[in-house]
């Protein structure tokens, strides 16, 4: 795609990835639980971008980076969904739609104990 000297190389896209969807429930104790569905497998272009470590509760963490660039997919959100790629799971902190023009979504993901 190029327009206006925008550009992405869509063959760029040489990883499946999965998009997994978020499916709260609650029992009958009103305790909610959190299951992970595949929602669709997607051709990805997956970056690593390094990552960073810090304690936390009184151990060493690491926090892995990694930026996941697919086809626009409509409703994607930092919330509802992760990505799993070969035996990786990724928490989206991030959806950016490059461009603005409904083609190509960032996910920017973490990967590790990001939330402490």
């Amino acid at each position: 795609m190029s327009e206006k000297g925008l550009a992405f190389d869509f063959g760029d896209m040489r990883q499946m990835v999965d998009i997994e969807g978020c499916v709260k429930s609650k029992d009958k104790a009103g305790t909610v639980s959190r299951t992970w569905t595949s929602i669709r497998r997607v051709w990805a272009k997956v970056e690593d971008q390094g990552g960073y470590e810090r304690t936390s509760s009184e151990q060493q963490v690491s926090i892995g980076n990694t930026k996941i660039t697919i086809r626009y997919f409509r409703g994607i959100n930092a919330f509802d969904f992760r990505v799993r790629w070969n035996d990786r799971i990724l928490q989206i902190s991030n959806v950016t739609d490059l461009y603005n023009r409904k083609r190509i979504h960032v996910l920017t993901c973490l990967e590790g104990d990001a939330n402490g």
